[in-house]
């Protein structure tokens, strides 16, 4: 059996989602990390942006880059967004606008804020603590 490349991108993401589309469509893949990407894989557990490629057979190649071309032409903007993602982006909106007004995120403000006060409120607890054992 003969095998041709599909698809070669330094890009994890892409190559994952090319791997679902072949799973999806029940059509066998292999796929390599190209050059020292397989060796900086298995030493450093990420291939550091060199190339991966997933290979099919040649009986399959048509079939996966159709399959590929299908995938790529539907138009997703038409897909309705469930509610619980409706609810997720208004929470992104409202983080967004956050981080515009205080210029950072609003978690690490808080936690910023907190700590402005509550660091001398304990430094002067420990004080008056110490002060009245001492005597």
């Amino acid at each position: 059996m003969e095998e041709k490349k599909l698809f070669e991108d330094s890009d994890e993401f892409l190559v994952n989602q090319i791997e679902s589309i072949l799973k999806e469509n029940d059509i066998p893949y292999v796929r390599r990390d190209e050059g020292a990407g397989s060796y900086m894989n298995v030493a450093y557990g990420q291939s550091f942006g060199l190339g991966k490629s997933i290979y099919v057979s040649s009986e399959n190649f048509e079939k996966a880059q159709n399959a590929i071309q299908i995938f790529n032409e539907q138009d997703f903007e038409e897909e309705e967004i469930p509610e619980e993602l409706k609810q997720t982006q208004e929470d992104i909106d409202d983080e967004l606008k956050a981080n515009k007004k205080y210029g950072i995120p609003k978690e690490i403000f808080k936690i910023l804020i907190m700590l402005g006060f509550g660091i001398p409120l304990l430094c002067i607890i420990i004080g008056i603590i110490v002060t009245v054992i001492a005597f």
